[in-house]
């Protein structure tokens, strides 16, 4: 399973870093940002993120389910490993 999550913080770091025109680095070391407060989400780029994660782990995201229950960088991981796992 560490594997399947080191893939999951890959993308999704990758992702973040992309949408948000901010460095890999800086994504990884800081987990507990939050989407909406710390790097401003709007459904404009979450929409995107979603897309990039969808393609990228080969799963269907709940774009709502992920904008309400990923509040953070880590939560989004946790909620990603979610279905991750399941395939």
């Amino acid at each position: 399973m560490a594997d399947a999550r080191e893939t999951v913080n890959a993308a999704l770091y990758e992702g973040v870093a992309d949408i948000f025109m901010l460095n890999k680095d800086d994504v990884t070391s800081h987990p507990e940002w939050n989407f909406r407060t710390d790097l401003n989400a709007t459904s404009l780029q979450y929409y995107p993120l979603i897309t990039d994660l969808e393609e990228k782990l080969d799963i269907n995201i709940d774009a709502h389910a992920f904008q309400w229950e990923a509040h953070t960088v880590g939560d989004a991981v946790d909620f990603l490993m979610g279905i991750y796992g399941e395939r």
